[in-house]
């Protein structure tokens, strides 16, 4: 089963990060509840942990502090185009930690932005090789 993504190309200050985050919301009501956002910088974390919380999300926002596992079952996974390509001493990735968090049948909620994506050839080719090894056909992806 293929699904539509969406595409939110409205200004500063329109509203995205809500939309987003209702998005989320909507998909970890509907049982989807692992999600992924893709940003540029830390600096988008403060105001995503800021826009689930304003609706009533009620799980966390992860970040990934260690090249272990992650642990949680649930939750949004705040990562940076950066930290896709980061690999650990011991040579361990964190495109596969996050790949592996997702697990293979992930259907769950996919956000970015999408310039970097067009800027960053890169980047553009790992997230293409992760949707495609997590099975993330399934995946509703959200372009802003």
């Amino acid at each position: 089963m293929h699904c539509c993504n969406l595409f939110l190309g409205d200004g500063t200050g329109v509203g995205k990060g809500r939309t987003i985050a209702a998005v989320i919301l909507h998909n970890y009501n509907e049982g989807r509840q692992k999600a992924l956002f893709i940003s540029s910088g830390s600096i988008l974390l403060t105001a995503l942990e800021k826009d689930l919380s304003k609706i009533g999300y009620p799980a966390k926002v992860l970040t990934l502090e260690t090249y272990s596992p992650i642990v949680a079952t649930r939750g949004v996974l705040f990562v940076t185009y950066s930290s896709l390509c980061a690999r650990s001493k011991d040579g361990d990735t964190r495109y596969n930690q996050i790949k592996n968090w997702l697990g293979k049948n992930f259907d769950g909620v996919v956000s970015d932005i999408i310039y970097i994506l067009l800027t960053h050839d890169s980047i553009h080719f790992l997230l293409k090789y992760l949707f495609r090894i997590s099975n993330m056909d399934i995946a509703k992806i959200l372009y802003s």
